[in-house]
This record gives structure tokens, C-alpha cells and sequence, in this order.
């Protein structure tokens, strides 16, 4: 896996910038046991997203290409026109060739219907399929599995690793790869930890995330990401009974309302009180689902902020002090939402975070005039519309 997130250069893996994970040897080996049969052979990487399975193909890649000529297929082309510069390559060097064959770019038909040639031309080619895959499948003598939660020995490595390129985030990658929630021990989400805006895969995994999000939870990311995002805070799942449709007194499991990828973006802080995994997901998440072609996420940000409000305020004749706390420290408090912004902005600034963002001084206008109205005793947010 590279630790940035970043496809891997022929520099990088030269330098070893990737940091190896445990089947590394075993695939090598599969590999090896391949080439010597002299035929063409088909072997199976399968990954979850954001495992790393690319970097871990072209690492093997690297490793054989001073023994072995070493291919990427790189587009869809008739098989036959491949099978022949695959055979001139076997013929020049009279040695096999190993294919990195990208099942998201090489569609599964193509990918059987070359390998068949091969076979029939009884060429000593051995093809790599890298395949990403949701669920763990059958492991087989011709397949490995890459999980994207790392195991202990990997975490060591990475965050050795980490220590070069960022030092003062050791202590918290340690924090992390002890914990017990394994969807933080991927290198994904550890590579965010350690990089923050410079990870270079955090638009890819949390669009891919929200990709198919249904209107339910739609509303369950927004306002989770506004909550955290602006003031670190956590939302109470029971507060979603209304947006899920459910009785005013059965308990909200996420768990069992929301898709699996989607739960992926969160997580539980305990007693079902939700955040984002991490505050620049809660950004990019906003940025995603606000956001229209060619118009920034801020524009649209002045109604969903009066929607939030309503959705702390809840439809109860009494407020509650929760839902007070987490609509004054998110959309009134001027303290500095998170770590990751306070290097660029003071401690204070003028407004908060969050109404300094909306795009116009007419729409925060808005937003404080709805506050009052939802809230009209409460003299502080008075002063502040003043």
C-alpha cells in the first residue's frame, strides 16, 4: 500500500515507498510457482477498496521485472491484437511474462476470452487479475485476499513508516492502530490521520461512499457532518427517529438502518452518539452532496444549517438542552472547530466557523432571523443576530 494514497511511481517502489503487507510473500510465490510452469496461468489478487491491491500488484511487478518481462494492460483492446504483442514479448526474450490485468478496466469477458487465446497459443503468460471486491470470498490456490484493516505487524510498519514523513503524528497513530474498531486500522483512514488535506484518497473513497445514498440518508450525513465538522460534537442517533419514520420512543440502530458502506464514514463514540470517522470526511461529505457542477457545497450551506437547526430543535413543545448545546456550539461558538483548521485560522475569529462559510451575508442573515424564530428565548442568539 502506498502510505499517501497516491498510485505508486516506478520511483517509489525502486525507494520501497510502500509499506508491504503480509500475503506480499505468499502472492510472490504463487507468482513464482507460475512462471515455472511454463503455460499460461490465471491468479486472482481480490481487495477490499482502499486495501491497496493496486500498489501490492506492482510491487510484484517490481520485484520480477529485473527476471521476468512484467506488462500492465492498460485499456480493452481486441484480445487477439494483445495474445500477439504478449507472444513477440515471450518469443524476443524467451522467458514468461507476467500481466497486471485491472478487473475495473479490463472487464471480466475480455479478461476470460484473452486468457483462453493464451491457452490455446500455449503461452507462458501469467496473468494478475486485480479484483475489488465487497465481501471476502472463497479463497483458492490461485487467489489471495487483501482485507483493508491492516494487522498488527502491518500497522507497526506503517506507522514506522509514518514516522519519517510526519513524526508528530505518531502518538496518535498509535492511539488508532490500538484501538479495536478495525475500520480504523486501514490505510486509508490511518493515512488520513497521518496526512491530513495532503491524502491524496479522500475525495475517491468517500464519493465511492456516497455514491448510491438514499434521501433518509442523505439527512443522517449532512447533519452528523455539519455537527462534527463545525463543532465537534457528536448527534444522538434516537434524535433520527423522525427522519427514519419511527415511533417518538423506539431506540435508532444505525446499525440496522443505514447501508454498510455508509456506516463506514462513521462511528460510534458510545451510548449511539455518532460522528464522522474524521473531520475532513465530514468536509468532503458536505462538499459531495451539497456541492453542484461547477457551484461550491457553501452556497447550499445556509439551508441545510436552518434545516439543522430544526432538526436539533425537534418537534417536542420543550427543547431540550442536548439539542441547544449542539446548535450553539456548532453554528454560534467561535472557538476553533478542530485541530486541522486552527492551523490556519486564530483561536477566535468574528463569527463562527460555520457562519463565516456561508456564502453570503444574506443568507447568514437568514440563518440567525430562523434561530431566533425556532429558539425565541433564548437572549444569546438574539445578541448575535443584533
Amino acid at each position: 500500500m502506498c502510505i499517501r494514497d497516491r498510485q505508486i511511481t516506478w520511483l517509489g517502489l525502486n525507494v520501497h515507498a510502500d509499506i508491504d503487507r503480509d500475503i506480499k510473500e505468499r502472492l510472490s510465490r504463487l507468482v513464482s510457482d507460475s512462471f515455472s510452469k511454463r503455460r499460461a496461468v490465471r491468479l486472482n489478487l481480490n481487495h477490499e477498496p482502499g486495501a491497496g491491491g493496486t500498489t501490492l500488484s506492482r510491487r510484484i511487478s517490481w520485484d520480477f521485472h529485473t527476471r521476468y518481462p512484467c506488462v500492465i494492460l492498460r485499456q480493452s483492446v481486441q484480445p487477439y491484437e494483445t495474445v500477439g504483442r504478449l507472444s513477440f514479448i515471450c518469443s524476443e526474450t524467451e522467458q514468461a511474462v507476467l500481466v497486471l490485468v485491472d478487473a475495473g478496466v479490463i472487464g471480466e469477458d475480455e479478461s476470460n476470452a484473452l486468457f483462453e487465446l493464451l491457452r490455446a497459443e500455449h503461452l507462458p503468460v501469467v496473468l494478475l487479475q486485480i479484483r475489488r471486491i465487497q465481501e471476502k470470498p472463497n479463497v483458492t490456490k490461485s487467489s489471495v485476499y487483501l482485507p483493508s484493516a491492516l494487522s498488527q505487524y502491518e500497522r507497526e510498519r506503517f506507522i514506522h513508516a509514518a514516522s519519517v514523513w510526519k513524526p508528530e503524528k505518531v502518538k496518535l497513530l498509535k492511539h488508532y492502530a490500538d484501538t479495536e474498531d478495525e475500520r480504523q486500522h486501514t490505510p486509508f483512514f490511518l493515512g488520513l490521520v497521518c496526512f491530513e488535506r495532503e491524502f491524496a484518497g479522500l475525495d475517491r473513497y468517500v464519493d465511492a461512499k456516497l455514491a448510491n445514498i438514499s434521501e433518509v440518508e442523505k439527512s443522517v450525513v449532512i447533519f452528523t457532518s455539519i455537527a462534527h465538522y463545525y463543532g465537534q460534537r457528536t448527534v444522538d442517533a434516537d434524535a433520527f427517529r423522525t427522519e427514519l419514520g419511527l415511533p417518538p420512543n423506539k431506540p435508532v440502530y444505525f446499525e440496522s438502518v443505514l447501508s454498510g458502506t455508509m456506516l463506514e464514514l462513521l462511528v460510534d463514540e458510545g451510548e449511539r452518539k455518532w460522528r464522522t470517522r474524521h473531520p475532513l470526511i465530514a468536509e468532503r461529505c458536505l462538499e459531495y452532496i451539497l456541492g453542484d457542477e461547477g457551484v461550491s457545497w457553501k452556497y447550499r450551506l445556509s439551508e441545510w444549517t436552518k434545516r439543522f437547526i430544526g432538526f436539533c430543535r425537534g418537534t417536542s413543545p420543550v427543547y431540550s438542552d442536548s439539542g441547544l448545546e449542539l446548535v450553539f456550539q456548532t453554528i454560534i461558538s467561535r472557538e476553533t472547530s478542530s485541530d486541522i483548521e486552527s492551523e490556519n485560522k486564530g483561536a477566535r475569529t468574528v463569527v463562527s466557523r460555520l457562519l463565516d462559510d456561508i456564502a453570503s451575508r444574506e443568507s447568514r442573515l437568514q440563518v440567525l432571523n430562523y434561530l431566533v424564530e425556532v429558539y425565541p428565548d433564548e437572549a444569546h442568539f438574539w445578541a448575535h443576530l443584533g
